[in-house]
Order: structure tokens, then sequence, then C-alpha cells
């Protein structure tokens, strides 16, 4: 059970990173040498290790949760 909390808290720090950054490049638009939107704001305030970072965690914690609810011994 203490992996399954670890794996879901893992899960929802990423997943909180990625909103985050997700609502924040709503909320500022950028254009950045001609590319706009998510990859334009990404680019811009140098954010795209944090979404890589995010994403990693999320994966990290749903794998960690599959592994300790499917094949627990």
């Amino acid at each position: 059970m203490k992996r399954m909390f670890f794996g879901g808290m893992l899960f929802i720090s990423g997943f909180i990173g990625i909103l985050l950054l997700g609502i924040l490049s709503v909320y500022n638009p950028v254009i950045y040498n001609g590319i706009g939107g998510f990859q334009g704001f990404l680019l811009d305030t140098d954010t795209t290790f944090l979404l890589v970072f995010s994403c990693i965690l999320c994966a990290a914690g749903f794998i960690i949760c599959l592994i300790d609810a499917y094949f627990k011994k």
C-alpha cells in the first residue's frame, strides 16, 4: 500500500506540473521566432525541461501504481 501511495503522489505531482504549464500558456500567449502556441510558450520561458520532468514523474507514478495494483504478490 505504501508503494501505491508513493506512485499516486508522483502521478499527481507530475499531472499538476503539466496542468500548470498548460494554464500558464493559455494566459500568457507568446510568439517566439514565429512559433506560437504551447511550443512557443515553452521555448520563450525555458520550461521545456520542467515539462519533460513532469511527464516523467507522471509516467513513473502511473507505472508504479499499475505494478502495485496488478502484479502484487
